[in-house]
């Protein structure tokens, strides 16, 4: 007996509402604490490049991009109970720390940057994050059907 795993439909329909920090264990199986953490891997390939330590094409820049997404899609594929939206979450915070780190590393790199450039980097980051969760969470859903669909039921009978 396989597990019942949710349509596309029924993941997606609505966003978990988060009343405070403990609502996020529940609804995907992790706490806010530990989502901002899976976060936090993309950090460094933001650093590392505003400060021109790594370029675009390197094998280290590839790396630091997509080991940090790959680690978020399989964890939320396969211990998430709501990949999708444990993404979107996780794309927030990334977007949030994309912007910030951007503007501490643009300061020690002695960026001139505009104050509207840099006004604009909040909102142009935070988009990104989003879209990345939106487009990882797909990925993650069909992860956790590949996964369920492959695993057999752990429930005792």
């Amino acid at each position: 007996m396989t597990r019942s795993v949710p349509s596309v439909r029924e993941i997606t329909a609505s966003p978990p509402v988060l009343t405070s920090p403990h609502d996020a264990r529940p609804r995907f199986g992790v706490s806010i604490a530990a989502l901002a953490a899976l976060a936090l891997l993309a950090v460094p390939r933001v650093v590392l490049h505003d400060l021109r330590l790594i370029t675009e094409g390197d094998l280290a820049t590839w790396l630091l991009v997509f080991v940090p997404f790959g680690i978020w899609v399989w964890l939320a594929g396969t211990r998430a109970r709501r990949p999708f939206w444990m993404l979107v979450v996780i794309g927030a915070f990334h977007g949030v720390l994309l912007a910030l780190t951007h503007q501490i590393t643009w300061l020690l790199a002695g960026s001139e940057l505009s104050g509207t450039d840099r006004l604009v980097n909040f909102p142009v980051s935070l988009a990104v994050g989003v879209a990345w969760g939106v487009v990882l969470g797909g990925v993650a859903v069909v992860v956790a059907r590949l996964v369920n669909r492959a695993a057999p039921d752990q429930r005792s009978t």
